[in-house]
């Protein structure tokens, strides 16, 4: 059997690119960020999982056949912002430079595209993978139909919509009828969430069969919304049903993935500034990663899977896994494991950025490459955690130990935190931020997510994925600990991983003994100006 068929959906990436890189610009001040991410996801799927077929569906511009059922559709949603507005021609030049077919269809958008591509796909005997972070997808989950999360490297099939959601893939929109969407402003049923939907589902099938037997349900409001709006509920069903029989012109040998146009790709990445690019498009060509021989396929992954297979492509293809300590015993085993360590890496998860009035939320450390450890002390009602207390004072002998050495980006800050929780960190090591400075004062970025796409060719999560953004924005203390424990471990991972690859380089250009002899002295004093303050004579300002 061939390798599977890639459908790609293209808006869903480039937001995610977008939103989770810092912002970049070219060689003419153009802005670049998304257009960077987006080729390097199409890299990365065509050298690792050497599709068949790797499609690209699109919306159509302006609004679409749903609105005309329901003006309404989508109606909250906010304009795209202006520097993602002139990438999205960029990235078509992307795409046609890769020879990747681009579908779209007036009226229509991409969801529908993939569903109508999956059918047909199948059909032909393929086996198919979706790359979308859409939840309107989960309904063409099936035997030969998986959903690929790009970000985790994870498939995800009907073991995971079970867990997830507790529905079997027919019955996603039906669920999704009743819960509503309110990023694409489908109304739903009042007082249906989640839970609700689950348990009426796990009773009557299906929507209609909820609706009939309205008069059984527990609770007078729901048994009357069930009647009163029986008639948004099914609206909702046909704004969330994808249409799987759209006019497609599909040619499956034509359409094959092929080699791309190097001199085409090399031009477009000059103009942008992407000096590393065209190097890798010729290695996929050399190794034979387009349209090459079915190779190893990835296992489903369930969510909350603490040991989780490759992130993107951090560290290589190297297995990225977490270790959530939530327990005292499994809390002892950490400590006589950290015990041992020289150099470790350690990543603090707080309530605010405010450093000077946060509280820990977790504590993050790694001191290996690909494991991380997270020891949450703060989380929703409910969580299992540790006392901050007991976790607090048993660090306490690490963190002020001179000899244990303490890497992390932007330590000063955790160094903040620390002194308000009444510990004070000493053996400050390499702090990627500060040493990636010295290296390239005039870099457009020195953030941790800047630094994983320069050295580990990864594009981080996004904290907005966890927290939200703007007035809806929360706290790290109100997320589920299970998230943030991948979150945080991350950062600490890709920071100690990062900090190596600086110190080699600071090394080379014969800037180590500025940064170890001059920059990372002055760390602790900042922090002490910082956490002490200064004192003003308001009179004499005054004068």
């Amino acid at each position: 059997m061939s390798n599977p068929v890639y459908i790609l959906d293209v808006f869903s990436l480039v937001f995610q690119v977008f939103h989770g890189l810092p912002p970049m610009t070219g060689p003419a001040g153009q802005p670049t960020n998304a257009v960077y991410g987006f080729t390097r996801d199409v890299i990365n799927l065509l050298r690792d999982h050497q599709p068949s077929h790797l499609f690209c569906a699109m919306d159509s511009p302006g609004k679409g056949i749903r609105n005309d059922w329901y003006p309404e559709y989508k109606a909250n949603r906010d304009e795209m912002p202006a520097d993602l507005v002139p990438q999205i021609g960029l990235i078509e030049e992307v795409m046609a430079g890769f020879g990747l077919p681009v579908l779209k269809l007036e009226g229509w958008e991409a969801d529908d595209i993939f569903a109508t591509l999956a059918r047909r796909a199948v059909e032909a005997g393929h086996e198919v993978r979706i790359v979308t972070s859409d939840k309107d997808a989960r309904q063409l989950i099936g035997p030969s139909v998986q959903l690929y999360h790009i970000r985790k490297n994870t498939l995800q099939g009907e073991a995971f919509l079970s867990e997830a959601w507790g529905v079997r893939p027919d019955q996603v929109i039906d669920f999704q009828s009743l819960v509503g969407d309110s990023v694409d402003n489908v109304p739903g049923m009042p007082l249906v969430g989640p839970k609700k939907a689950r348990t009426l589902l796990e009773q009557y099938g299906t929507l209609d069969e909820v609706l009939a037997h309205a008069d059984e349900v527990n609770g007078k409001k729901l048994k009357e919304n069930l009647v009163t709006f029986a008639d948004q509920a099914l609206l909702s069903r046909r704004l969330v049903t994808l249409y799987n029989d759209l006019p497609l012109d599909l040619d499956w040998d034509a359409q094959k993935v092929g080699p791309p146009d190097t001199e085409r790709l090399d031009t477009l990445f000059a103009e942008l500034g992407f000096r590393s690019f065209p190097a890798e498009v010729r290695t996929l060509l050399d190794g034979g990663n387009v349209g090459g021989q079915p190779g190893e396929e990835e296992a489903e992954t369930k969510p909350g899977d603490r040991d989780a297979g490759l992130q993107g492509q951090l560290f290589g293809q190297t297995d990225r896994r977490w270790t959530l300590v939530d327990t005292p015993g499994q809390f002892e085993t950490f400590l006589e494991e950290l015990g041992t360590q020289s150099r470790i890496c350690f990543d603090l998860e707080t309530t605010g950025l405010d450093e000077l009035t946060a509280d820990i939320v977790g504590w993050a450390f790694c001191w290996e490459p690909g494991h991380g450890w997270y020891l949450p002390v703060r989380g929703p009602e409910g969580s299992k955690l540790l006392d901050p207390d007991t976790v607090r004072d048993a660090l306490r002998p690490v963190i002020e130990n001179p000899e244990i050495e303490k890497t992390n980006q932007n330590i000063k800050y955790d160094m903040l935190v620390l002194r308000r929780a009444g510990l004070e960190l000493a053996g400050i090591g390499v702090d990627p931020m500060i040493g990636h400075f010295l290296l390239d004062a005039g870099a457009r970025s020195h953030s941790l997510a800047a630094l994983s796409e320069k050295y580990l060719n990864h594009t981080m999560i996004p904290i907005s994925d966890l927290i939200g953004k703007g007035k809806n924005q929360k706290s790290m203390a109100e997320i589920d600990v299970e998230q943030v424990a991948e979150y945080a471990s991350e950062d600490a991972d890709v920071s100690w991983q990062v900090a190596a690859m600086v110190t080699e380089e600071l090394e080379r250009d014969n800037l180590w003994d500025l940064y170890w002899e001059l920059e990372r002295p002055l760390i602790p004093i900042l922090a002490e100006m910082e956490f002490t303050g200064i004192r003003l004579d308001s009179d004499e300002l005054g004068r």
